[in-house]
């Protein structure tokens, strides 16, 4: 098939899928209030703060680029949810063209199609996560790397650095992208340029840990650190470093890349089947390419970055950034299969796993579509899980019936400030009760949830036990809103 075949037959797939998956709904993730609420601290002159928070503590979990980017559409409206999904939809295109780009770039034209074909594409194509503008960064980074390798100008090695840079500024993790660049410059003995990608980025991450730890006193460097926090914050020993090394080496490999490329896995079997197809193909590779290019670089340091991570923070989102450079090693390792019997087998396997995932987006989509025309006709829970449209009317119903400067504790400070216009604050992460229950009474109002696993493990024993002296005000598919009783007011003894 024509080069230009494949690329017009996929743009006008994506055009399909990207419509029919674009979700009207907020997603239940709470990173994509939190980047809205920054943007509100942000373009509302508090700085760079968690203002959902009752103290509106500095914010330092992450780093600062997307909630800035994020100030762009503000400039038209500070509260339209449409407005900044269509926004990162934005993103969405611009980082599919600079795909569109790179395929051309190396000749590769099925890596235009194969990347449509990711379902969680269109997923971060309509939610407010960073996602997409960290992928679109380190895309356009290494395109304007492979134009330097042809030009060799100024003007190419510059654009890689800046869009590199700006990786880092969105996310912590894309320090692995200037490391990798400053190996292979130092690699090709090019040290000027090595200097270039490495000093600023260690320079901006070493004052950005800081900070981190200047404001919250926890340990700068969280991956040393066991179970970050969740109840205390403690240093990590070597036994427990190679335990957390194991656990993210199977959940990554068996779990999340599988699920990754092919989340209709209903399974475990297919999901390690799967895994063990694209793994072999990558060691395949990786080996019979017996050389250390950039992208070999990076993906070692990413890696090893992923897997000495807190396993409790471990998601295949961190794989969604590097999803293209995997499916080039993919794609590359099957071309250079010439064993024709395992070519033969393997050959109506990618068939058959590129038509169920054109199916699953297409059921997909059309289960989105329903829940949008719900929306649109004013069902705006429509499409929530049934435990978490519950948990959103309970914050809702706290805008209505609660006083504006009371603070609720809860476990999601955020929803409670996006849609029930309250500071908030969660309780400890603590077993000792009585620290749980000082916080409650210092504030009051309780939001319980009943599907968290911190609630069931810190709140809802407190709750039990201090039964009594609470009350109920609302529930809602299994979330309460609770508040300390009044102790009655004795009346004062009448004169004689």
């Amino acid at each position: 098939m024509k080069s230009d075949t494949v690329y017009k037959f996929s743009a006008v797939l994506f055009i399909i899928f990207s419509i029919s998956n674009f979700d009207l709904q907020i997603s239940t993730g709470g990173d994509n209030l939190v980047y809205l609420a920054l943007k509100d601290s942000l373009i509302g002159g508090s700085g760079f703060k968690d203002i959902y928070l009752a103290s509106e503590p500095p914010h330092l979990r992450f780093t600062p680029g997307f909630p800035l980017l994020l100030c762009i559409p503000a400039l038209i409206s500070k509260s339209s949810l449409i407005l900044y999904k269509a926004y990162v939809y934005i993103l969405a295109i611009l980082t599919l063209f600079v795909i569109f780009l790179i395929s051309k770039k190396i000749n590769k034209k099925e890596l235009f199609f194969l990347s449509i074909l990711i379902p969680h594409f269109y997923y971060f194509s309509s939610h407010i996560f960073s996602e997409m503008p960290f992928t679109l960064s380190i895309l356009l980074s290494y395109f304007y790397f492979l134009k330097y390798q042809e030009e060799n100008s100024s003007k190419n090695i510059l654009l890689t650095f800046l869009f590199a840079f700006s990786s880092l500024f969105i996310r912590k993790i894309g320090l692995t992208l200037l490391m990798a660049f400053a190996i292979y410059f130092l690699i090709k003995k090019e040290f000027k340029k090595a200097l270039l990608f490495l000093l600023p980025g260690l320079i901006f991450i070493s004052l950005w840990e800081y900070l981190n730890h200047l404001f919250t006193g926890k340990s700068a460097i969280l991956w040393l650190t066991d179970r970050p926090f969740l109840d205390k914050t403690v240093g990590i020993n070597i036994a427990g470093l190679l335990k957390r090394l194991i656990i993210n080496i199977k959940n990554y490999l068996f779990i999340f890349l599988p699920y990754l490329f092919f989340p209709w896995n209903f399974s475990m079997f297919s999901m390690v089947i799967c895994s063990l197809l694209v793994t072999a193909l990558i060691l395949f590779q990786t080996i019979r390419q017996r050389k250390l290019t950039l992208v070999n670089i990076w993906l070692i340091l990413y890696f090893l970055t992923l897997f000495m991570w807190p396993s409790n923070w471990g998601t295949y989102r961190f794989l969604f950034p590097i999803f293209f450079f995997l499916l080039e090693i993919l794609y590359d390792a099957y071309k250079n299969i010439n064993v024709h019997v395992i070519k033969s087998i393997l050959k109506p396997v990618v068939i058959a796993l590129i038509f169920t995932n054109i199916i699953y987006i297409s059921l997909k989509g059309f289960q989105i579509t329903r829940n949008n025309i719900k929306i649109i006709k004013n069902d705006k829970y429509a499409g929530l899980p049934y435990k978490w449209r519950g948990y959103i009317k309970l914050c809702s119903w706290l805008k209505e019936n609660i006083p504006e400067d009371e603070i609720i504790i809860t476990r999601k400070p955020v929803f409670v400030y996006y849609f029930g216009k309250h500071k908030a604050t969660p309780y400890p992460f603590t077993y000792n009760k009585n620290v749980v229950w000082a916080e409650i009474k210092r504030y009051k109002y309780v939001l319980m949830d009943n599907f968290i696993w911190t609630t069931k493990e810190y709140l809802i024993p407190v709750i039990i036990e201090k039964w009594d002296s609470l009350e109920i005000l609302k529930a809602k598919n299994g979330s309460l809103i609770l508040k300390i009783k009044e102790k009655p007011k004795h009346p004062e003894p009448e004169p004689f």
